[in-house]
């Protein structure tokens, strides 16, 4: 379970790590990283808000995954299928 608990970890700080970026504005419209969507994609105004806006939805959720999976981790008896 230690394992498993590992990876949850590092893909809750991986999300964190992946929206500050986004959060900062440091990411302009391109194919591959950010809320890609046709009207963002056209108008670099509407781009860095909308990013910024799910910038910090990521940024929670990465927060939650990584503090679920530490927490959990400390629960005595929960089953593997249950914490996965």
């Amino acid at each position: 379970m230690l394992i498993l608990m590992l990876m949850f970890l590092f893909s809750g700080e991986l999300l964190t790590a992946l929206s500050v970026p986004l959060i900062m504005g440091k990411i302009p419209p391109n194919g591959l990283y950010g809320f890609r969507v046709k009207k963002t994609m056209e108008n670099p105004d509407i781009w860095y808000p909308v990013n910024a806006y799910g910038g910090k939805w990521l940024l929670a959720a990465g927060l939650v995954l990584a503090l679920a999976a530490i927490g959990l981790f400390f629960v005595p008896g929960i089953p593997l299928d249950v914490y996965s």
